[in-house]
């Protein structure tokens, strides 16, 4: 905070001296300060008025009242008694001239118009007694700068500070989940900023977390067969046994090659942000097209589909690689859990486009509809032990409907099962 104070404060007074000075000077350029000051103008002509058409004797008695009357210090001389130089000149020729003594006092001379004496006048100028007033007022100036500027630092100054210990505790695990700063302070945005930053952080690191648990885990089980197909092979004689152990080292390998698949789409999907590119397509084709390709892929299951279509020759946007992908996961585990049957819906609904997906199989419990969505996550419901995966298409599907600033939700279908809902404006 000090720093920030000195160099603020520095910079005020700098710019407030620079500037003042600056105008001052511009000022008496345009409007320049004359020598004699017009009320000593006026003072003059009254003096004279008065010691008009007397005597030097009756002038300098004059004088001697009229001193003791404005209480300002009066003297008469005659003209003879200037020393010969310009300012004499100048007010034998009538003009008034100004001059100060060594004591800083200053005096005035002018000629008495008619006449061959002149008047001095030593104006009593109070500035020198005033001037300590002044010097305090200035140092009250420059110090009522410093509270102002104070008072402004200082909010500035603690919450950053608070932005620095709370910095220094990220990771700790006593570390708050974020720091909470009001709306009114300068570095509002900036707290949320790293608000964000901090969420996104331990959203990845959780992703990493799981992401090590479900490698070891998923990778752990087929090695383990593999190990044990390649014992039995090498142990065994019997051509026909061991072709058997070598394709079931070869359908492990398939599905560790799946897993890794799987898991570099993820992180692709996880680290990337997207900035999506909106175009205009035909949803209805779409959907066909992945129902057709589920078909042919869950052939052993006579599955039978349905699309109700209620867009109305509504135009559709949408970033149409990702919704793809984002469509085939969820119509995927439809086929999977399905009995016989899935239903597919195309709708527009306050102002959002709305996909409807739900199947007839043994549905999702409702406890568990937010976490179907997080990564690894695989339940085990009656009817699905055997169904293979790796815990991630609904977690894609999820991230892409976000990057549409929409939404994926599940809730209990009329036909038995689960209806998955996708939504974006």
């Amino acid at each position: 905070m000090n720093r920030a104070f000195v160099s603020l404060y520095l910079l005020v007074v700098i710019s407030v001296i620079i500037v003042g000075w600056g105008t001052d000077r511009l000022w008496q350029v345009y409007n320049p300060e004359p020598e004699v000051q017009p009320f000593e103008q006026a003072f003059f002509k009254l003096i004279e008025s008065e010691l008009k058409g007397l005597t030097l004797d009756e002038a300098i008695e004059k004088s001697r009242e009229l001193s003791l009357f404005i209480k300002q210090d009066m003297q008469i001389y005659s003209l003879e008694e200037l020393a010969k130089s310009s300012l004499a000149e100048k007010i034998a020729d009538g003009r008034t001239v100004s001059l100060f003594d060594d004591q800083g006092r200053r005096s005035s001379y002018k000629r008495i118009v008619g006449t061959e004496y002149i008047v001095r006048v030593i104006l009593n100028d109070k500035s020198n007694e005033r001037e300590h007033v002044y010097f305090i007022l200035l140092i009250t100036f420059y110090l009522a700068i410093a509270i102002i500027i104070y008072f402004w630092v200082w909010p500035l100054s603690r919450d950053l500070r608070k932005l620095q210990l709370y910095t220094q505790k990220v990771g700790l695990d006593n570390a708050p989940s974020k720091i909470e700063l009001g709306q009114s302070s300068t570095v509002y945005s900036l707290a949320s900023a790293f608000n964000s930053m901090k969420t996104r952080i331990d959203e990845l690191l959780a992703t990493h977390k799981e992401m090590t648990y479900a490698v070891s885990h998923e990778l752990r089980t087929p090695l383990a067969r593999m190990k044990f197909a390649l014992e039995m092979a090498k142990d065994t004689k019997d051509a026909s046994s061991r072709d058997k152990q070598i394709d079931s080292v070869r359908e492990d390998v398939t599905e560790m090659e799946k897993l890794i698949n799987e898991l570099l789409t993820y992180a692709g999907f996880e680290q990337r942000q997207e900035k999506l590119q909106f175009k205009r397509g035909d949803l209805y084709s779409l959907i066909n097209n992945v129902l057709d390709i589920n078909r042919r892929a869950y052939s052993d299951k006579d599955v039978k589909t349905e699309v109700i279509n209620l867009l109305d020759n509504n135009a559709v946007y949408a970033e149409w690689y990702l919704l793809e992908r984002c469509l085939h996961n969820v119509i995927q585990n439809a086929f999977k859990y399905c009995h016989s049957c899935v239903w597919v819906t195309l709708s527009i609904d306050d102002g959002a486009y709305c996909i409807a997906i739900e199947d007839d199989g043994p549905g999702i419990d409702l406890k568990d509809a937010k976490k179907v969505f997080q990564a690894f996550v695989r339940l085990r419901n009656s009817g699905c032990e055997n169904k293979s995966g790796f815990g991630l298409g609904l977690a894609i599907v999820h991230r892409i409907m976000k990057w549409h600033n929409g939404e994926v939700k599940v809730v209990a279908s009329s036909h038995g099962g689960a209806r998955f809902i996708l939504r974006w404006p």
